[in-house]
């Protein structure tokens, strides 16, 4: 099926042997024997650093780009040997099982979806029409706005972005996440150091028609100026530790920050500690991961949510 935006399926240009003399990465299968196993699996696979999961009956299969990372998750799960298979055979299979997300009303779906091929009310919100549609192509980044921490930060930013407002994306990714600030009305910078990443990026905010209000550049943070009303940052704990100074140097006095890619527990701790001149104005999580805005001194903190409760 093609969508009406003319975009039509990835192809597996590698299929003819994925297995071959150029594989540089690795794939586990682990069985699950429920839907609580499969979300607890995940979430430890994320932890590992894998690069996606692909989610079948009573399985996950997941991608590493590295061997010896693949064969620790393998003996972890107790799943048989990885199996090797090239970087662009991975990467297309994810593409290729991209499937919509509905976070709250926005849904965010791959171009090769049409929108009106979803079934109504198959969705993580109540409610069955979405307010605002993001059309992400995960090309060579990985990232379909399927995994907890991308959900938590759509959350979390759809509610502070719009019109008027200068927003920050650091570690933009597939740029979920600039796409939303950008089609709420806010002008955007999207900022990532990885080549795939940027041209990734760059694409979304052209087949979002966002060429004029998001900007996409590969600039390190420290080379950038503020001030920015919003900076999000959907990273791990380490670059968030690492980046929390300029982040708040971005930040415009009265600007919010909403960090996302973290665990609950220690690394929540880390977070905060990392921006001691910052409260916490609101903190969510998604099983083991938590997603916060961090306001400053004067903003008043929200009731904590946990996703799926009141």
């Amino acid at each position: 099926m093609t969508p009406p935006d003319g975009d039509t399926p990835p192809t597996d240009r590698a299929s003819a042997d994925p297995t071959g003399p150029e594989a540089t990465h690795h794939r586990i299968a682990v069985e699950v024997a429920d839907p609580l196993a499969a979300e607890l699996a995940a979430d430890r696979l994320w932890q590992l650093g894998t690069l996606g999961i692909e989610e079948r009956p009573g399985l996950l299969v997941a991608v590493f780009d590295d061997e010896s990372t693949a064969r620790a998750a393998a003996a972890e799960f107790g799943a048989p040997t990885p199996e090797p298979l090239d970087a662009i055979a991975a990467v297309d299979a994810a593409r290729w099982r991209a499937r919509p997300v509905r976070v709250g009303p926005v849904l965010i779906r791959p171009p090769w979806v049409d929108p009106s091929s979803l079934p109504v009310g198959a969705a993580d919100d109540a409610d069955p029409t979405p307010a605002l549609e993001l059309v992400i192509d995960p090309g060579r980044a990985f990232g379909s706005g399927s995994h907890p921490s991308t959900r938590l930060a759509v959350a979390l930013l759809h509610p502070v972005v719009g019109p008027g407002r200068r927003v920050l994306d650091i570690g933009s990714g597939t740029g979920v996440l600039s796409v939303l600030a950008g089609l709420c009305g806010s002008t955007v910078t999207a900022c990532d150091i990885d080549p795939p990443a940027v041209e990734t990026t760059r694409d979304n905010v052209r087949r979002n028609q966002l060429t004029g209000r998001v900007a996409v550049t590969d600039r390190s943070v420290a080379d950038l100026t503020g001030p920015y009303d919003v900076i999000v940052a959907n990273v791990t704990i380490d670059i968030h530790e690492r980046l929390a100074a300029e982040i708040d140097r971005l930040a415009a006095p009265a600007g919010v920050v909403v960090a996302s890619g973290i665990l609950e527990g220690r690394q929540l701790d880390r977070l905060l500690a990392a921006h001691p001149g910052r409260v916490l104005v609101e903190h969510r999580r998604e099983g083991e991961w938590a997603g916060v805005v961090l306001g400053p001194p004067t903003a008043a903190p929200t009731l904590e949510r946990v996703a799926g409760r009141t």
